[in-house]
Order: C-alpha cells, then sequence, then structure tokens
C-alpha cells in the first residue's frame, strides 16, 4: 500500500526535452577542421550559402586620409565534409578549405 503510485491522484505538467545524440562525427582529412554553430546564427548563413559556401574573415581597414575606418569581408570558400546536430539547433561540421579539398583530386 506504501508503495502504490496513482497518476490520477496527482496533477502535473511536465514537459521534457531530451537530445538524443547518437553515433561519432570523425575527422576524415588531414586539413579539415571543426566548427560548432547555430542554426540561426551567421556562421550558419555563411555555411549553407546557395551560391558559394563560405567563412567571412573581417579586418578593420583605414582610409588613407586616417578621416576613419570600415570593416573590409574577405570571403574564404569551403567545403562541407559532414555535419552532426549536437542540440537543441545546435551542430558540429568538419568542414574544409575549398582550395585544400580541391587539391586532393588533382593528378
Amino acid at each position: 500500500m506504501n508503495n502504490s503510485y496513482s497518476s490520477s491522484s496527482i496533477k502535473t505538467n511536465n514537459l521534457f526535452k531530451v537530445n538524443a545524440v547518437t553515433g561519432n562525427i570523425l575527422k576524415n582529412y588531414p586539413k579539415s577542421f571543426f566548427k560548432r554553430f547555430k542554426l540561426d546564427g551567421d556562421m550558419a548563413t555563411q555555411l549553407f550559402d546557395e551560391e558559394q559556401p563560405h567563412l567571412s574573415k573581417f579586418t578593420r581597414e583605414y582610409y588613407e586620409n586616417s578621416c576613419g575606418s570600415y570593416m573590409k569581408e574577405e570571403k574564404r570558400h569551403v567545403v562541407i565534409i559532414q555535419m552532426m546536430m549536437s542540440g537543441e539547433s545546435e551542430v558540429l561540421a568538419e568542414i574544409m578549405w575549398k582550395d585544400d579539398f580541391d587539391a586532393l583530386f588533382v593528378e
């Protein structure tokens, strides 16, 4: 009697979010690297660019007359080798620079 449980006598509203990831993501190429990013972030926009997937590097450039500066964007093209969801809208991706990837297939 003391070990009995009745769900009808207890009113609870439980909301559980379980992110279960199975499997492994392994590095396939010596020049590849991993990036972790959110699906709704700037890095996802760059990596999923339909015309050319890329990663941007921003550097501050100064005008010659020293009256100010601006941010210069340098886009470096990438190839996504593999991706794995690693949390709620979070992704872990193995990436290579496009020129390093293309060099693998040059005879």
